[in-house]
């Protein structure tokens, strides 16, 4: 992972929760060596506040577009608050567009929870698109889906 030409070449990342030995601190070290991925799938479970906090430093913002929670390693429950995940939103994370959660993964509460990310993405899309020089993308992939 830390090969420069990866670094730069590298668009689509999906990590599977059949890892072994999967960490969260493995996790937050994805985007300090593939700044450049725009689609990363990572085990819900091993994303934690730590990886949004260390993106709320993040300058320039990744090019990450798409970021999804899939199948865990260990535990069917998310292990970040989604404050934190907002937070990053106007930072590290400020080209994300989508967000994948695994069904499983979603509890009642988490419905709820999901919706304000989702309002946060929509936000964001009708802010870039009403600025001069925008460019036009398909608003309808802004936004939280499951997966």
């Amino acid at each position: 992972m830390s090969s420069p030409q990866l670094g730069e070449s590298l668009q689509r990342l999906t990590i599977s929760g059949s890892n072994r030995g999967l960490t969260p601190e493995s996790i937050n070290a994805i985007p300090a060596f593939l700044p450049n991925l725009n689609f990363l799938s990572v085990p819900g479970d091993m994303v934690e506040d730590s990886f949004f906090i260390i993106l709320c430093h993040v300058s320039p913002p990744l090019a990450l577009e798409v970021l999804e929670f899939g199948f865990p390693c260990n535990d069917l429950k998310l292990s970040f608050e989604t404050k934190t995940l907002i937070s990053a939103l106007d930072t590290g994370l400020a080209s994300l567009r989508s967000v994948g959660f695994l069904e499983d993964l979603v509890s009642d509460e988490r419905w709820e929870e999901d919706e304000e990310i989702d309002k946060a993405l929509q936000e964001r899309v009708k802010h870039r698109g009403s600025q001069p020089g925008a460019e036009s993308r398909d608003d309808e992939e802004a936004g939280v889906y499951y997966i």
